[in-house]
């Protein structure tokens, strides 16, 4: 997870993770009027009615943290096909996992590096966290990015292909010849 400024960030929630030894946390984070709004500009919502999640953070003796919890959403957006404004609930549940950011070693702050191998069947490698703080914001905002539908239809949209008379979109408007290669023919000088 890439940490910014908080002035930067449209919904930030940092919580200190440092537990004095290893269990839960339960926290409630809701999203107030002005970072849903800017949320909304962000994943392209005409707009996001409700954002808030109960998240439990778990924190192991070796400083790793497990995530876990369910997050809520209300937006409105428009749909693909009629262009018209619907309402969208979601509601789902997230896992991740973090660990301590590594320590640089030597007196500049550079990290050691190291040669990365990808297995692409493995599961996601845990995100990682520095000061003690997890930013819940970011990450639901991550979340929330990830599951907005990018080609919404509206319940019941359909494109119309054909001439049924009932309008289904504006593809009805067109003009459609059976034969898109009637044009060219008709050019076709005489032989």
């Amino acid at each position: 997870m890439t940490q910014a400024s908080k002035t930067s960030l449209e919904f930030s929630r940092p919580v200190r993770v440092a537990l004095p030894s290893s269990g839960d946390r339960e926290v409630h984070v809701a999203a107030n009027r002005d970072e849903c709004d800017a949320l909304a500009g962000r994943f392209g919502l005409d707009r996001l009615e409700r954002l808030d999640a109960d998240i439990t953070v778990t924190r192991r003796r070796n400083g790793a943290v497990r995530i876990t919890g369910t997050i809520r959403a209300g937006y409105t957006q428009r749909c693909v096909v009629s262009l018209d404004q619907f309402d969208t609930t979601l509601e789902y549940a997230i896992e991740r996992r973090f660990v301590p950011e590594p320590r640089p070693v030597d007196g500049q702050g550079a990290a050691r590096r190291r040669e990365v191998e990808i297995d692409p069947l493995a599961d996601d490698p845990p995100d990682t966290y520095r000061d003690d703080h997890i930013d819940l914001g970011v990450m639901i905002a991550e979340e929330l990015g990830v599951n907005i539908d990018p080609h919404p239809r509206k319940p019941g949209a359909e494109f119309a292909l054909d001439r049924t008379g009932e309008p289904a979109s504006e593809a009805d408007d067109l003009q459609a010849d059976p034969n898109p290669f009637a044009v060219l023919k008709a050019t076709e000088p005489d032989r």
